[in-house]
């Protein structure tokens, strides 16, 4: 077990709207394939992490049903939020483009007792508080704590960590610092190359995902909306990106409304 005072970063997430995608897929008779085929996506998705989580005693990782906690015992808060936010953005990006799942959760850094068996404490209180409240899109956000210890220690930190860290978290319209999970697109040209690119194939199907989210929550505007945020951060990253050929069209992003069809025999 770590020692319970040591400063912990600790995550939680949880998959938008698997509840409902259960239950429509239970009405179809389709349930066991869907469980399959989103077993199949989770063992998948979250092998990075669980590998990591074997290579460092600092990190560890519980999953249960659509959840997953992360605590890291922390070292140097900057530089452990950034492999976090990696961890994490490649988990995020994984489930989006098997299924079609969306994430959203918080981080949080406070004191936590965790071992193989036990994950406690206040961090983990918080972080559950964010998701569950302040989240609301497809989106894993920092507590302002976090974001404060942050900002005072980007400032002491070299251009090349600067870049770094400011590639890996956003800043949204509320304020908020977010894991920008689509950086995860930028991947090694070749196996054996330094140089990284981004991933068009991936960045295309996260796209159609997007698109096809949209149109299938359009009549409920509610949860309509959360997916117009995963929408308008994909453009983000587009423009930001040179990838600009990939956005999703405005027309999907504003939708207007139109006149209502005349009656049969009725004059205009």
């Amino acid at each position: 077990m770590n020692h319970p005072l040591e400063p912990t970063l600790c995550a939680y997430v949880d998959v938008l709207g698997i509840s409902q995608t259960i239950e429509k897929a239970y009405s179809a008779g389709e349930e066991g394939k869907l469980l399959r085929s989103l077993s199949e996506t989770l063992t998948e998705s979250t092998a990075r992490m669980r590998q990591a989580a074997d290579n460092l005693c600092r990190l560890k990782v519980k999953f249960f049903t659509d959840n997953l906690i992360v605590a890291y015992s922390v070292m140097v808060p900057t530089t452990d939020l950034i492999h976090l936010c990696e961890l994490l953005a490649q988990y995020q990006l994984s489930m989006a483009l098997s299924n079609g799942l969306f994430l959203r959760g918080g981080i949080s850094l406070g004191t936590m007792a965790f071992d193989e068996g036990m994950m406690i404490g206040d961090c983990l209180l918080k972080a559950h508080q964010l998701e569950k409240t302040t989240a609301s899109t497809p989106r894993i956000i920092i507590d302002d704590k976090l974001k404060d210890v942050i900002t005072k220690q980007r400032s002491l930190l070299d251009r090349t960590w600067q870049s770094t860290l400011d590639s890996r978290l956003l800043c949204d319209s509320d304020g908020y610092f977010f894991v920008n999970y689509l950086h995860a697109l930028y991947q090694p040209k070749v196996l054996t190359s330094m140089v990284l690119e981004v991933n068009e194939d991936q960045l295309s199907a996260h796209r159609q995902l997007v698109e096809r989210s949209l149109g299938e929550r359009r009549l409920n505007p509610h949860i309509w909306y959360k997916y117009f945020w995963v929408a308008n951060y994909h453009n983000y990253f587009c423009d930001a990106n040179g990838q600009a050929r990939h956005k999703i069209p405005g027309n999907l992003l504003l939708p207007q409304p139109t006149k209502l069809a005349p009656s049969q025999g009725s004059k205009t």
